[in-house]
This record gives structure tokens, C-alpha cells and sequence, in this order.
């Protein structure tokens, strides 16, 4: 007789870390992913701009697809700039993630 006990896969967690205060003017920025997590792993990381969020700057090195944001040359027009942090991950055998 053989028993198969199983885990329920568990969504992944984007944690960009906690509300940052920055003093203008700002030549960079940089936001940390890293302590994101899934129970099968990460694949890929996406950094987006909030569309309503009025904020410019160059990321440098492809840093939005990385744990970590790095942006240079910060423009910033409000007190309320918005990055989003998106998780791929990967899937289970099974198809399921």
C-alpha cells in the first residue's frame, strides 16, 4: 500500500517592501523584491509603473525584470509615485500554479 501526501501549491507573495519617503530632488531610486516568495520558485519578475502614477525615469540595466528596481534620472510630479511588482512562477507538474 503506498500514501501519497501532497501539499496544496500556495499563491505567490510580491513583497516590494514597505512605503518609501524620498526628499526631491531624487536622482535614483531603487526598490527591493527579494523578499517575494513561492512555494515552488520564482521565475521571473516584472516592475511596472502605476498608468496614473506621474513618474519618469530610465531603468537601468533591465532592472524591471529583476528582484530588484533600480531607475535613474527620477522624475517625480506628485507625492504618490506607484511600481507594481509582478511574479511568475513556476508550475507544478501538474499544470496547476
Amino acid at each position: 500500500m503506498f500514501f501519497f501526501l501532497t501539499e496544496e501549491n500556495q499563491r505567490p507573495k510580491a513583497n516590494a517592501g514597505g512605503d518609501q519617503s524620498v526628499s526631491l530632488p531624487l536622482k535614483w531610486i531603487i526598490l527591493n523584491g527579494s523578499a517575494s516568495t513561492d512555494d515552488l520558485g520564482i521565475q521571473s519578475w516584472l516592475w511596472t509603473r502605476e498608468p496614473e502614477s506621474l513618474a519618469a525615469g530610465a531603468i537601468i540595466a533591465n532592472s524591471d525584470r529583476t528582484s530588484t528596481l533600480m531607475v535613474i534620472n527620477t522624475v517625480f510630479d506628485v507625492s504618490n509615485i506607484i511600481f507594481l511588482l509582478g511574479l511568475q512562477f513556476l508550475a507544478d507538474e501538474f499544470g496547476s500554479g
